[in-house]
């Protein structure tokens, strides 16, 4: 895969690659989004920063993006996308989030301990949670899914969330044992 140049990963080109990304052209916010996830890390802290500042096409473009390129540092600002006010950046960010895996996971978890009493972030929770890229999480999240679904979940998320969240981390750090065939 080519590098990108120099101009490419300017400042002001990517800029200008973010006024097109809010763009209400088709055409434009395509060949936009193209550009800055070819980008990557350049990428990255324009395209949160757009998460809060673009047009709806733009924050809905900047999630897809980061969770094209894949960079788990973007996890905490693609949750906050989780409650924007327009449906369709919600859509994309919830996609966007189940793309980076445990580091979205994680970084929605936490969101949910933090903000159990936001119905837009519960709504965008349960959509992750339920997506089939969560399989290997499914024991450690049902509880989740069945407190988001049930009829008290702003005094019951944080309990099962924080659990969750405790069981996922001990789970991703305990070691692989290999058979060696060695005692």
């Amino acid at each position: 895969m080519n590098e990108p140049s120099e101009f490419a990963t300017s400042i002001s080109h990517i800029a200008t690659l973010l006024v097109d990304l809010g763009s209400n052209s088709t055409v434009a916010r395509k060949r936009a989004h193209q550009e800055l996830v070819f980008l990557q890390e350049a990428a990255v802290e324009p395209l949160i920063g757009a998460l809060c500042t673009s047009t709806e096409y733009g924050r809905g473009q900047a999630a897809k993006a980061l969770g094209e390129i894949g960079d788990s540092s973007a996890a905490p600002a693609l949750v906050e996308a989780l409650e924007d006010d327009k449906f369709d950046v919600r859509s994309l960010a919830t996609g966007a989030v189940v793309l980076l895996g445990g580091a979205g996971l994680t970084a929605l978890l936490q969101a949910l301990i933090d903000r159990p009493h936001s119905t837009l972030l519960r709504e965008s929770a349960h959509n992750v949670l339920h997506d089939s890229a969560q399989e290997k999480w499914n024991r450690q999240l049902d509880l989740v899914i069945q407190v988001l679904e049930g009829p008290n979940p702003e005094v019951e998320l944080p309990i099962a969330a924080t659990n969750a969240l405790q069981a996922i981390k001990s789970q991703s750090t305990t070691p692989i044992m290999r058979a060696t065939g060695e005692s």
